[in-house]
């Protein structure tokens, strides 16, 4: 009886030792978001500066989520913020959006949260993006708003996400 019990309780602990290395190979396998920060000398950014980044695309199995977060302070002139996006794919492709994103509630307060004195808001610049090919993807941001200068803008923060599905 005593060798049955044995061996049960060896299976047992055999069994939660490869549960635990399984669960332990799936959480080191996790992949962690590309991100790129660009922090404005002065918070102002010159009208005619285009930010360039660029990432390696390394699966093209899963889509692909491109964030930009704005941290923006009370010093920020207008109600939206004005870009214009282009995506060089390594295929060669080139999309280009332009984007309006409010930065001001219909109450007149200010879009985001709080974090020490300014403001984070972050949205999509693309869902669920498909590459056809594995490479470095340039993107490349400008500003639309016709000022020389947007003062108020601390940092553009560009997050890139590879999506399990």
């Amino acid at each position: 009886m005593n060798r049955l019990f044995d061996m049960t309780f060896q299976r047992i602990i055999t069994l939660y030792a490869a549960l635990a290395a399984i669960a332990l190979l799936l959480t080191c396998c996790h992949r962690r978001p590309v991100e790129f920060t660009h922090q404005f000398p002065g918070k102002t950014w010159d009208r005619f500066q285009k930010l360039n980044f660029e990432f390696p695309v390394t699966d093209i199995k899963h889509p692909y989520d491109i964030l930009l977060k704005i941290t923006y302070d009370s010093t920020y002139p207008f109600r939206n913020f004005y870009i214009n996006v282009i995506l060089d794919m390594p295929s060669g492709e080139e999309r280009i959006n332009e984007y309006d994103h409010g930065m001001v509630n219909d109450d007149g307060s200010p879009v985001g949260r709080p974090e020490d004195d300014a403001m984070t808001t972050t949205f999509p610049l693309w869902r669920d993006l498909k590459f056809s090919e594995e490479g470095i993807c340039k993107l490349e941001i400008e500003d639309l708003i016709p000022r020389p200068e947007i003062t108020g803008i601390r940092s553009l923060h560009l997050i890139i996400m590879r999506k399990r599905k």
